[in-house]
């Protein structure tokens, strides 16, 4: 099934835009700024080694502002939050090949730095996948840490870590320790209803925790075929909805995967959509209509080479309700990030690659309720 019919409505804003420099930009996060207009989050290498990358763009796309952050080590951007103040958290990770620390900017509204903070156990390295804000300024995150593969026994083990509003540690819960699932890989977090923490892993496991980081419960969610969760949110009933993509059937291509879970981890629905190719989903948010928002990638439709950006809309059974796709040219496009527009369209954070494999540059789409430009 192809991306479906186009119905334009003309009273919002939509467009898109590219920004970047002469290197590689990775935009792995967008948001909408308090004070209005939106915020991408990710990596640049245009000014020396790759580095965090911030922007601020006014509701119509223009540049107000951009700031990268880090020093002569690689920085990898996965993840940005709004914090109460209005201003922003990044996470990720910094380092060199075989010695990686978790790694967390605090910016103000305006993109001035406020503190960075490191964090690694000594063992080698340490990622930090996901981060939500926390009500106190600070953040609440998932990640991992392992040795480097020069020792002979490889070991590792995932957590979770709240973050004050001044950079420290509140308290940080190693998972695997604890759990009966091993080899946990943490890639998003969200809030629960009663005030603790869900983390989704992405092989399909889940981890229940009360507001103080101690764990609650574990599931592992029963999927068919092999894949990937990259992203979870809360539902309004208390569940939560994921997207990935997983290989249903045995097949040979990955297809977007989103599914269903009540509040004590049990599936209630799980449905795929995509084409003969590999489509995939990194990003789910709560539609500003009802139902859900899924950003990825498509190899099915739209150019079909490389891949065009992927944008979904389901309703709350986890139904179609349409599926855009955006592409520039020959160039291969993703979706990373999705998020409501005040207007009730949507704003995408992307990242378009010049000529399929050259330099990448960060992308953002505006689009209607609908998902048209």
């Amino acid at each position: 099934n192809g991306a479906s019919s186009k119905t334009k409505l003309s009273h919002y804003i939509t467009r898109e835009r590219t920004y970047g420099g002469p290197g590689y930009e990775y935009a792995n996060a967008v948001v909408v700024a308090p004070d209005g207009g939106y915020v991408l989050a990710g990596s640049t290498t245009s000014f020396g080694p790759a580095q965090a990358f911030l922007i601020k763009v006014d509701e119509y796309g223009n540049l107000l502002w951009q700031n990268a952050y880090g020093g002569s080590l690689v920085v990898i951007i996965r993840s940005l939050a709004v914090t109460p103040d209005g201003g922003y958290i990044m996470a990720g990770q910094t380092g060199s090949d075989d010695i990686m620390d978790a790694y967390f900017v605090r910016v103000d509204g305006s993109g001035n730095l406020l503190w960075e903070m490191k964090y690694d156990d000594g063992i080698g390295i340490a990622m930090a996948m996901s981060a939500i804000a926390g009500p106190d300024g600070g953040c609440v995150a998932v990640g991992w840490t392992a040795n480097n593969y020069s020792n002979e026994e490889h070991y590792e083990y995932a957590w979770i870590m709240k973050i004050d509003d001044s950079g420290e540690i509140v308290w940080m819960t190693p998972l695997d320790d604890t759990l009966d699932i091993e080899g946990l890989s943490p890639y998003s977090v969200t809030t629960t209803s009663d005030g603790g923490y869900l983390v989704l892993d992405m092989y399909f496991r889940i981890v229940k925790l009360d507001g103080d980081g101690n764990i609650l419960w574990q599931k592992e969610i029963d999927v068919e075929g092999l894949g990937h969760i990259r992203s979870v949110v809360t539902a309004p009933d208390g569940g939560y909805v994921a997207a990935g993509w997983s290989y249903p059937d045995g097949s040979d291509s990955a297809d977007v995967l989103v599914v269903k879970f009540d509040e004590s981890g049990n599936k209630e629905w799980m449905k795929f959509f995509g084409g003969n190719r590999r489509d995939v989903a990194y990003h789910i948010t709560r539609a500003s209509d009802g139902g859900y928002i899924v950003a990825g990638a498509t190899f099915s439709f739209g150019s079909g080479y490389p891949s065009d950006a992927y944008l979904l809309k389901v309703n709350e059974f986890g139904e179609l309700v349409w599926q855009r796709t955006y592409g520039q040219d020959d160039n291969a496009n993703g979706a990373e990030s999705v998020a409501v527009a005040p207007d009730g369209g949507y704003i995408v954070g992307a990242r378009v690659f010049v000529g399929g494999f050259g330099p990448s540059d960060f992308w953002l789409i505006k689009t209607d309720p609908n998902g048209e430009l």
